[in-house]
């Protein structure tokens, strides 16, 4: 889509127009502002008259162009649309007539979408106090040149980068329907596996029964060993807690019995986390995400500090669970982290002879979530208490089932992560094209 064209300047096709009108105490005046990056104009308010500071206002009509003095080199052009017809700007937006004999203003303003162009108004804006007062002056502006060919042309360019343009807004008007999608069909993967629907059960498998029998039996031998405490016994579940039959091989049991669940620690009273790095680092809820730590902005302790909060800490082989602000978030530990110490506003399940990710898998489904969201403390700041945390009620298949149902999900999830990355492939992909033909379109091509 070459044009071969000349350069004119705009005030061959452009007219400024000044349709001043004196500010009236009682009248009502809807007063636009131009969005950047070339996204059109929007109302800012609207205001009586004796609410307006200014003397003057200045009204458009549709069809007009408008561009931003002060912002011009962020992409503040617009056409007037129809349903602003008659609405109001002020002196810093100059408003000119389109000779539509000549140029098609959906032409004009695909040439506006140009980041070059807008770099081209920062260098022509004048000022003294700063770029951000800085302003691009009419005479300036209509110095600017556009390759103009005929209108047959125009029209063909702009047909083409309508499409486009269309193709990405049907894709953006996609993007949460796509990511409700995506959330879901992950919930549905989850919900079936804790149901034991994910995978086929195998009758030769040793029952859960038996697992939770050497559970009880390590937990017992952690506690004489200090690494547990002790803790009074949970109640058993009742019939009305248990949501729907399990397989054959499976054992209800609450998340207590089968694991230790035990709390992270604040930092003493007006300490602050230290960006410079130390032996010791404090992990945050605002660290906790996707399932993981991030260690792109971690915080630390001193020594000092971590002699004070060193019996708070978590392991590579721990979950954490978040208890307070994001509520019942679960993820793993990276191995670089192992042994740091834990804020209060999470705490660390401790995983006793089960799968460390059928548990952080089970945890994340909306059978747990849901308990979790019932259980948390109505307060001005919730807070998911630690015996909460304990009573909760899960499914514990047989282990050799919870390793293929780990492989599973982990299979199902990395196919739905290569569906939304090829979902962001091509909304990418159609942004380059996008860049592509308008500049292939505004290119001199003299001949």
């Amino acid at each position: 889509m070459i044009v071969t064209t000349k350069n004119i300047p705009l005030s061959k096709i452009l007219r400024q127009v000044i349709r001043e009108e004196k500010v009236v105490e009682d009248k009502e005046y809807p007063v636009l502002g131009i969005h950047w990056y070339a996204k059109g104009l929007y109302i800012k308010y609207v205001k009586k008259g004796h609410e307006i500071k200014a003397k003057k206002l200045y009204v458009v009509r549709k069809g007009d162009f408008v561009y931003s003095r002060l912002f011009a080199w962020k992409g503040s052009f617009a056409l007037v649309p129809v349903e602003l017809d008659g609405c109001y700007v002020s002196d810093e937006f100059p408003c000119f007539e389109v000779d539509e004999s000549k140029i098609n203003p959906r032409y004009l303003m695909y040439f506006f979408t140009n980041e070059k162009l807008w770099e081209q108004s920062l260098e022509l804006s004048e000022g003294s106090t700063g770029i951000s007062r800085n302003r691009l002056k009419v005479d300036k502006f209509l110095s600017f040149e556009i390759p103009l060919p005929s209108l047959e042309i125009q029209n063909k360019v702009v047909e083409k980068l309508d499409l486009t343009v269309n193709l990405l807004k049907r894709l953006d008007d996609l993007k949460e329907e796509f990511n409700n999608d995506l959330f879901a069909l992950k919930n549905q993967i989850l919900h079936e596996a804790v149901q034991g629907k994910l995978v086929e059960q195998d009758p030769r498998d040793e029952p859960a029964t038996v697992l939770l029998k050497r559970i009880r039996e390590e937990k017992e031998r952690l506690i004489k060993e200090n690494k547990i405490k002790k803790e009074k016994p949970l109640p058993p579940i009742s019939p009305e807690e248990i949501p729907y039959e399990l397989p054959k091989g499976w054992e209800w049991v609450r998340l207590g019995e089968i694991t230790s669940v035990q709390g992270g620690k604040r930092v003493p009273k007006g300490y602050t986390l230290l960006d410079e790095p130390t032996d010791h680092v404090y992990i945050r809820v605002s660290d906790m995400k996707n399932g993981t730590i991030v260690t792109s902005d971690l915080k630390y302790i001193s020594d000092e500090v971590y002699e004070i909060i060193k019996d708070y800490t978590i392991s590579k082989d721990d979950l954490y669970i978040t208890i307070a602000g994001t509520i019942g978030q679960v993820g793993t530990v990276p191995d670089e982290l192992d042994g740091m110490n834990l804020t209060e506003n999470a705490a660390k399940i401790i995983v006793v002879l089960i799968n460390k990710h059928y548990l952080k898998y089970v945890l994340s489904s909306n059978l747990l979530q849901q308990q979790f969201v019932d259980k948390v403390n109505q307060v001005a700041q919730p807070k998911l208490a630690l015996k909460r945390i304990k009573m909760a009620v899960i499914p514990l298949p047989p282990i050799n089932e919870q390793l293929r149902i780990v492989n599973k999900i982990e299979e199902m999830l990395y196919a739905a992560e290569l569906l939304e990355k090829h979902y962001v492939d091509v909304a990418q992909e159609y942004k380059r094209l996008m860049q592509v033909m308008l500049a292939e379109a505004f290119q001199n091509r003299s001949s």
